[in-house]
């Protein structure tokens, strides 16, 4: 099973407005009261189980510093970036979930927040808390998917709009 371009592009559209929805409503990572309809949303990586039937995505949003808790000028920016897990279903992406174990804040460049959360998820993660990178097979079934899909979250569960 491949993942094609029509799908995949299907898939950024449905994690946009997910994540988008999620912002608005200040659910999951997006809690701070620097969210909000102005709030840029970019899908920056999308990482696919071998089976397809899960992916792992990572977001990054943009907000004008004048957001910030201390202030700041309103034309400049900073990048905030998360990781989310999902599960597929007759190729819809269903049931996203924050997972946060690693979250950037307040960074200053786009390039470099995103080389960032890669680095962290794909290259750092391994041994601590998940015990394996999100490219690394066995993270597909590690028992950390259980413990956020079997069983109520205290996050709670996010529906794709």
């Amino acid at each position: 099973m491949s993942i094609t371009p029509k799908l995949y592009e299907q898939h950024i559209k449905t994690l946009y407005d997910t994540i988008s929805n999620a912002v608005i409503n200040r659910r999951m990572a997006y809690y701070p009261k620097e969210n909000d309809s102005l709030t840029e949303v970019i899908i920056d990586t999308i990482l696919y189980s071998p089976h397809k039937d899960k992916l792992a995505f990572l977001v990054i949003t943009k907000n004008s510093n004048d957001k910030l808790l201390g202030g700041g000028n309103k034309n400049e920016f900073h990048f905030d970036a998360h990781c989310f897990l999902g599960l597929i279903s007759n190729w819809n992406v269903n049931d996203i979930s924050w997972l946060e174990v690693y979250n950037l804040s307040n960074y200053t460049d786009l390039k470099w927040t995103s080389e960032r959360i890669r680095e962290v998820y794909i290259k750092e993660l391994g041994g601590g808390v998940l015990k394996y990178n999100l490219d690394d097979i066995r993270f597909w079934d590690n028992s950390y998917w259980l413990q956020i899909y079997d069983k109520p979250s205290p996050l709670g569960k996010f529906e794709s709009p």
